[in-house]
């Protein structure tokens, strides 16, 4: 009798075995299809968005923008051998320079673009007592930083040979108060496929200035995939100082 209950015993402990082994098993096959779908309907989103993508840039390639009444950029169809122009540049190129704040004087001979890059541009401080130099040779950095930065297989056929910023202080002040001369002219000029980009000023503070509004004249066109400035161009601005009474 007690060998048929230890039998019994045995049977039910190895019945409960098999029954917990096929759950698990089961349970394990359920984990895996349900990973399976997830990684299929991840991979399919995956593909999708890849050709969501593609078609973008295809459908982005067809298209162009057209500079209208000298101020408004419109989107149009990109017709067979037309050259594409990005927002960027018909924005620049459109309407008045686009630059903050506004300049005092501007003035506009055959405004035109070319394109470059940035181990072409080289900064010589013309004229500029030692005093300032340090200081100019600072402004000269930011400016050089705050250029974008293009791939390398973006690097080639460009428009230009160099883009040669030349710089011109007269004065030697360093410290800033409320009757600083802070004007300052930018003209940009192609001569042979070399951009001359003279910034004269009386002070290091309006060549300061004069930087960073001919940084405002350059930016990269996603179309040509290289950077770009406008050139055939003067301004001039003088910022209006403030003196108090007394």
């Amino acid at each position: 009798m007690r060998e048929l209950c230890g039998m019994q015993v045995k049977t039910d402990r190895s019945s409960l075995k098999m029954r917990v082994t096929t759950s698990i098993f089961i349970a394990a096959m359920l984990v895996l299809f349900v990973y399976c779908l997830s990684a299929g309907a991840v991979f399919t989103s995956g593909i999708e968005y890849i050709d969501k993508n593609r078609n973008q840039k295809s459908e982005n390639s067809l298209w162009t923008y057209i500079c209208e009444n000298e101020s408004t950029c419109t989107r149009k169809k990109l017709a067979e051998g037309q050259e594409r122009v990005s927002l960027e540049t018909c924005n620049t190129m459109c309407a008045t320079l686009q630059v903050w704040p506004k300049p005092t004087h501007v003035e506009i001979n055959n405004k035109s673009s070319s394109t470059f890059n940035k181990n072409q541009v080289t900064i010589e401080l013309l004229r500029a007592v030692d005093k300032v130099k340090d200081d100019l040779n600072t402004a000269a950095k930011i400016f050089m930083n705050n250029l974008p930065d293009v791939g390398e297989s973006w690097i080639k056929d460009v428009d230009i040979t160099s883009l040669r910023i030349q710089i011109i202080v007269n004065g030697s002040d360093t410290k800033l108060n409320m009757s600083t001369d802070e004007s300052y002219g930018v003209s940009i000029i192609n001569i042979e496929n070399t951009v001359f980009a003279i910034v004269s000023a009386p002070t290091y503070f309006g060549a300061r200035h004069g930087l960073e509004t001919l940084s405002q004249l350059i930016w990269l066109d996603p179309v040509a995939k290289k950077l770009r400035i406008v050139h055939d161009v003067k301004i001039f601005d003088k910022p209006k100082n403030f003196p108090t009474e007394g």
